[in-house]
């Protein structure tokens, strides 16, 4: 019997144009796409680390900033600088959010070996413009300091630094702020005292 017409599917795909049932991936080419996705999602993760690093830093940064701000503006009302860390809070109490680097896991109830910080409110960074500690830290009695202390206005001088950027046992700097108001790497082992700071901030 003659065939009549075309079916509407023929017409869409011609016989001729159809294509060949094609065969299920094999495990090479299997292997092949799971090693590309993890390879795209470690690059991934690692940028996604990368930028809650800078961002952390950025944030601390800016803590540190406003922790100078604070220390000279009690210098200048008071004349001294703040005997205890506790001096500060009470002069300036929305600094308490400041004290709090957002690297530290601990949120400022800890030191960075794991030690209870027993003061009386959290803080995540490390004050030396302190006029307890200042006599202290001019006769060099600090042996894990770098020297930098000098004399007492020296712009070299660190005044508060964040050791939540680096592991327990790193000797990788520290970021701090110097009495001049810049924000950079610092190192606090003697040992580096003839290391030249990074790039201010």
């Amino acid at each position: 019997m003659k065939r009549q017409g075309w079916t509407l599917m023929e017409l869409l795909i011609p016989p001729k144009m159809t294509c060949p049932r094609r065969k299920a991936l094999t495990l090479i080419e299997l292997l092949i796409v799971v090693g590309i996705i993890v390879t795209l999602m470690g690059l991934i993760l690692s940028v996604t680390l990368l930028a809650r690093r800078m961002a952390y830093i950025a944030h601390c940064t800016n803590n540190l900033k406003q922790i100078y701000l604070a220390l000279k503006l009690y210098e200048e009302d008071y004349g001294a600088a703040p005997y205890l860390p506790h001096n500060l809070v009470y002069y300036k109490p929305d600094i308490a959010s400041v004290l709090i680097c957002p690297a530290d896991p601990t949120e400022g109830t800890r030191f960075l070996g794991g030690m209870p910080r027993n003061w009386g409110f959290r803080c995540s960074y490390e004050i030396l413009y302190l006029e307890f500690l200042i006599p202290v830290l001019l006769h060099g009695e600090f042996e894990y300091l770098d020297g930098t202390w000098r004399e007492r206005h020296d712009p070299n001088n660190v005044m508060a630094f964040c050791r939540w950027h680096r592991p327990v046992s790193s000797t990788k700097p520290d970021l701090a702020v110097f009495y001049d108001g810049s924000v950079r790497w610092w190192s606090s082992l003697s040992k580096r005292r003839g290391q030249k700071p990074e790039g201010k901030r």
